[in-house]
């Protein structure tokens, strides 16, 4: 991802994803750190904080009216068309409001950044014996010259996600706003019940041939392997072309172990699927794009095979590949039409003044999210992005902050700190509150799980009752969007510790939820076992023999077919 840079080009917005893509940008200088942007210290409070909420998203905006206006506009009308190409029931959905930052660059200076000056402070101060230090006067180019903030970045949570975004007001063009291609991913992979990788995708590379912002819809001449295979195919059907077979294309395994692994098979797996989803969605070719939104549908909860295919194309496997060939020289040659519903009507929004309340808690929102992307990346760092982040939220405490949803990031945030003393207070005030947030109540069961379980035997059984303060939160998370896997093998590793049988309609409500999440590869080995534990084998059997048609990581199916190997063999008798 590209840094802030001291002459930007001309940039495009990739909207929601939170990534800029320069049409030409200076290679920066060795040694250089990225960091998530951090909103910048209160010496431009000259410039006022707007807020908008519509649909699903909060916005704070430093930038003018007319500018959050168009932005927030554009970004509702190409969401909306997103929802158009792919259904909204194949992407990820959640009840919590998505929180986005938008600042103008013109008025940002780097070196007022709150965490920069932290660090900056730290490298200056001596160094103590026996420490390297990250800073000395011989040290080029200088810690401002070195450290890069993102300009543009998503952060995702369990439960939510939040973007920041600078954007250059003086040229600002909406015509260029996109949703980008990861955020497209990140919504397909995020979606419930989990779709094939394939689909996945297929989708997202298609989507980024999709023309969809003038007039109607359109699919690019896509290109092929390599710019000579592109031009060859162009200039002469006939020309060579290299696929993969369906069962290669359809297979879980696909791009798992070292013989699936090779850079021309992946290049070809991944344009292949898209090839299909193209073919498909094509109103030229097949049956209509119904047919495909039905497929998808059906192997998000049963694995794909010919059998299926044929059912919804009249195609077996064999068919299916020849029709794709004798389609890729059209693919790459020729643009493609989609029939999209019209457009619906777009949300009205009010623009008024962010109060001091609203800055504090959607800026601790952001910045609480920037601490586990900071751990995983420059660990260094992370003491200044916990300070300022509990800065934030310290201000909105003072400004009288007790509502739910701000108790659960100010929990939140301490837990991602690392300090649990200080984060199960709020997590548990804002549950009694009811706040809807599934983690809050994974992070509370997670916690009394922990707590029950600490000092004692991993074979220790515990009561129904011991087990209750575990299980009610746990419940009301199951009963909130989106669902979290999460969440439902933490009840399954409760109840395999519990000295009673498990109820009927517990682990019923558990069997039913197994088709949300057949890909993990946890899920139907936990569900087996607790099967097994309350003499239900023959059922854990089924659970693990469908399970496994959905794994194709090596050490994952080894423990299926030991528990299942398990199973078969002949139970001793007294």
């Amino acid at each position: 991802m590209n840094a802030i840079l001291p002459r930007l080009p001309v940039l495009l917005l990739a909207l929601g994803a939170g990534a800029w893509a320069a049409e030409s940008v200076p290679r920066p200088p060795d040694r250089i750190i990225e960091l998530p942007p951090m909103t910048i210290t209160d010496t431009i409070d000259a410039v006022p904080w707007l807020y908008v909420s519509v649909g699903d998203t909060e916005f704070l905006s430093r930038c003018s009216r007319e500018i959050t206006r168009e932005f927030i506009t554009t970004q509702l009308e190409i969401h909306h068309t997103l929802r158009d190409v792919i259904p909204p029931e194949f992407l990820a959905t959640t009840a919590i409001p998505r929180v986005f930052l938008l600042l103008p660059i013109e008025h940002s200076n780097i070196r007022d950044d709150a965490v920069l000056r932290a660090m900056v402070a730290d490298a200056s101060r001596p160094t103590p014996r026996g420490v390297i230090p990250f800073d000395d006067k011989h040290s080029k180019p200088s810690l401002f010259e070195r450290v890069l903030f993102l300009p543009n970045q998503r952060l995702e949570d369990r439960d939510t996600m939040a973007a920041f975004t600078f954007l250059k007001e003086s040229n600002f063009a909406s015509d260029r706003m996109i949703v980008a291609p990861d955020y497209v991913r990140s919504l397909l992979a995020r979606r419930t019940p989990m779709l094939p990788q394939w689909l996945i995708e297929g989708l997202t590379l298609l989507y980024q041939q999709t023309i969809i912002r003038a007039g109607p819809a359109a699919v690019v001449p896509g290109n092929w392997i390599s710019p000579e295979d592109t031009v060859g195919l162009r200039n002469s059907p006939d020309n060579r072309r290299v696929l993969l077979s369906c069962e290669e294309l359809f297979a879980v395994d696909a791009l798992i172990g070292p013989d699936h692994q090779h850079p021309t098979r992946e290049i070809v797996w991944r344009l292949q699927a898209a090839l299909f989803v193209r073919w498909a969605l094509d109103h030229a070719n097949t049956r209509g794009s119904d047919v495909l939104w039905k497929l998808a549908d059906r192997v998000s909860r049963e694995p794909m095979t010919e059998k299926i295919l044929i059912e919804y194309f009249g195609l077996g496997y064999s068919d299916l590949l020849e029709r794709l060939s004798d389609y890729l020289p059209n693919a790459v040659k020729y643009s493609a039409g989609l029939s999209l519903k019209p457009t619906p009507d777009l949300l009205l929004f009010e623009i008024t003044p962010a109060t001091k309340f609203q800055i504090a808690r959607l800026r601790g929102e952001w910045e609480r999210l920037e601490i586990p992307f900071v751990r995983a990346h420059h660990p260094k760092f992370l003491p200044h992005y916990i300070d300022r982040a509990r800065l934030t939220f310290r201000r909105a405490i003072a400004l009288g902050g007790r509502d739910p949803q701000f108790l659960a990031s100010f929990g939140l945030c301490e837990l991602d700190a690392g300090d649990i003393p200080a984060a199960l207070p709020s997590l548990e005030a804002a549950m009694a509150a009811k706040v809807f947030r599934p983690r809050v109540y994974f992070e509370v069961a997670r916690l009394r799980m922990d707590a029950l379980a600490r000092h004692t035997p991993k074979d220790q059984q515990f009561s129904p009752g011991q087990l209750q303060p575990i299980l009610e939160p746990l419940h009301t998370a199951i009963g909130q969007s989106p669902p979290l896997p999460e969440v439902y093998i933490l009840a399954m590793d409760a109840w395999l510790r519990c000295q009673e049988p498990t109820p009927p309609g517990e682990l019923t409500m558990l069997v039913e939820a197994a088709p949300l999440f057949r890909r993990h590869p946890g899920f139907a080995l936990r569900l087996a076992l607790l099967q097994i534990k309350n003499g239900q084998r023959t059922a854990a059997a089924a659970t693990l023999t469908t399970g496994l048609q959905f794994l194709g990581e090596p050490s994952a199916r080894s423990r299926y077919q030991q528990a299942l190997a398990g199973l078969a063999a002949p139970t001793a008798t007294p």
